[in-house]
This record gives C-alpha cells, sequence and structure tokens, in this order.
C-alpha cells in the first residue's frame, strides 16, 4: 500500500517500523513489516536500521524472495557517537564492515541533534557505502552535508539569552521516545513545558507517558486542522498531568513562554503545528 510503489528504484532503504498506520497496514508490528517490505523490488539492494529480529528476519525473508542484497545496522555496520556540547554537534564514527566498503569509514560532525538523528546518519552512510559503487561520492561532500543540514521541526532550536524554544514533529510513542532522550543529553536536569497538540485519532495518553518527566508542565493547543484533537478530549490525556488548555497554538505559545521564562518550551505532538509554531518563533525570537 506504500506510495513508493510507483517507482522503480535503484535502492531501498527501510529506517524502521513502528506502530504508526496499524489502523491500515495492521493490527500488528508484523503486518506493519509486511507492508513496508512490500516496497522491495526484484534485483534492488535494500538496507535498513530494523533491530528488532522478528521484524528484521520479515524484511531479510522477502528480500530473499525476489533475489535482492539485505544488508542490516548491527550486521553490516556499527557507529559510535559522542556530544560536542560546545558546538552544538553530535559526532558520528562510522564502522563499516560485512559487504560494505570502509571508503566512509570515519569520523562526522552531525547538525542533527540526538541519538535518533546519529543512527539516521549511521543508515545514510551504509546507503552511500553501497551506492559509491555505481555513483562516484567524494567524503568531502557527505563531511560538508551532515555538518551542514538541515531539518525544520525536528528537534529545532530557537533561542535569545532568556528564552529557549524547541519544535519537534514528534507525534507517535516512537518520535516521543526520542524527542525525551534528545531533551535528557541537551537540557540534562531542566524541567520541560510542553506545548502539544494531537489530531483526533491519535492515542495521546501513550505519547504524553513516554514524555513526562517530574517537573515537566504541559499546555494543549489545538492543530489547525479539522482532523485536530477539541479541548475537551485533550484535557482529558493531560489533566493527570495538571495540563492545562491554551486554545490556539499562538496564544498558547505566547503564555507559556511568558509564564515559564527559564524553562525550554517544547512543540510537540503534531505535524500541523510545526508550521504555525516557527512562524512564531521567526517573529518572536529574532
Amino acid at each position: 500500500m506504500d506510495s513508493t510503489n510507483v517507482v522503480e528504484p535503484i535502492f531501498t532503504i527501510i529506517t524502521n517500523v513502528e506502530k504508526d498506520h496499524l489502523d491500515k497496514c495492521g493490527p500488528t508490528l508484523e503486518d506493519v513489516a509486511i507492508h513496508k517490505s512490500g516496497i522491495i523490488k526484484p534485483n534492488v539492494p535494500v538496507i535498513s536500521a530494523v533491530k528488532s529480529g522478528n521484524l528484521r528476519e520479515i524484511i531479510r525473508k522477502r528480500a530473499a524472495e525476489v533475489e535482492s542484497p539485505a544488508f542490516f545496522m548491527g550486521e553490516d555496520w556499527e557507529f559510535t557517537s559522542e556530544t560536542n556540547y560546545e558546538n552544538q554537534q553530535e559526532i558520528l564514527h562510522f564502522l563499516p564492515k560485512g559487504a560494505l566498503t570502509s571508503v566512509f569509514q570515519d569520523r562526522y560532525e552531525l547538525n542533527l541533534l540526538g541519538e535518533h538523528q546519529q543512527e539516521n546518519a549511521s543508515l545514510a552512510l551504509g546507503a552511500l557505502s553501497l551506492l559509491n559503487e555505481r555513483y562516484l561520492i567524494s567524503k568531502e561532500t557527505v563531511y560538508s552535508a551532515l555538518r551542514e543540514v538541515k531539518w525544520p521541526g525536528r528537534f529545532e532550536v530557537f533561542a535569545t539569552p532568556e528564552k529557549v524554544l524547541i519544535i519537534d514533529g514528534a507525534h507517535n510513542v516512537a518520535g516521543a521516545r526520542s524527542l525525551r532522550q534528545a531533551l535528557d543529553k541537551w537540557f540534562r536536569g531542566k524541567s520541560v513545558c510542553f506545548v502539544v497538540g494531537f489530531l483526533d485519532d491519535k492515542e495521546a495518553g501513550d505519547f504524553i507517558e513516554v514524555l513526562h518527566s517530574d517537573g515537566d508542565c504541559w499546555v494543549g493547543v489545538k492543530p489547525d486542522s479539522p482532523r485536530g484533537m477539541v479541548k475537551e478530549k485533550a484535557l482529558a490525556f493531560l489533566t493527570p498531568y495538571d495540563g492545562i488548555w491554551g486554545g490556539a497554538l499562538e496564544e498558547g505559545l505566547s503564555v507559556t513562554m511568558e509564564k515559564s521564562p527559564l524553562m525550554p518550551v517544547v512543540v510537540c505532538g503534531s505535524l500541523y503545528l510545526v508550521g504555525s509554531a516557527r512562524r512564531w518563533a521567526q517573529n518572536k525570537l529574532k
């Protein structure tokens, strides 16, 4: 059912298998893995960072059925990481093994923050290691790309000396887990105020539970979408965490930034919030 099936690829990448789209591709993660494996084409290599053994075997089985080479993180490459707090960078050490060439084995500075972005970058480097057999890709180009890459709305930080706003498109449990890890790394020991909005079909309770830490505060807002979760339903999820309702995003942000000047403020819960939050930040946090 994946829309990428309309093209004939030279390469296939399956990043992970999570609980998104269980209503269409479920009801189990194994069912989702089977659907995702449907994009694998005959004799077209596939590479993946899927960790779970049974999900990985579903991908491997499908690749074997269509005679496609398959490569996996932990088997064909590894990476180690460190953090450069002074320069606000993640540092990635890419370690190919197995069938991957060593052409990109090196240390890289990554402009995207969070352990999940280090994993994503290692997956990209694994793909480049294989594509390099067909297309000559210079290491200097890769250095520059990872050092300068920007991804609006993905742990994007807007800051003044007094205030910090992070905008992140996390909208499911896996995204919440990655966001929490990044917050714990980059804002060690600080409580956070979350400004959150959800679409009506999302299971917001699990998302909030994964993100919440003692001392955090919560403000609910309505995404600019007909499917945006309304006040009464959102507060049912937020009330156990002493959450309040902020109304529209801009109103909720203004109130939160004024009342919590010393706490990092994080906008998350729906991609529908990202554009409006960025416009607000570019105007208010110049």
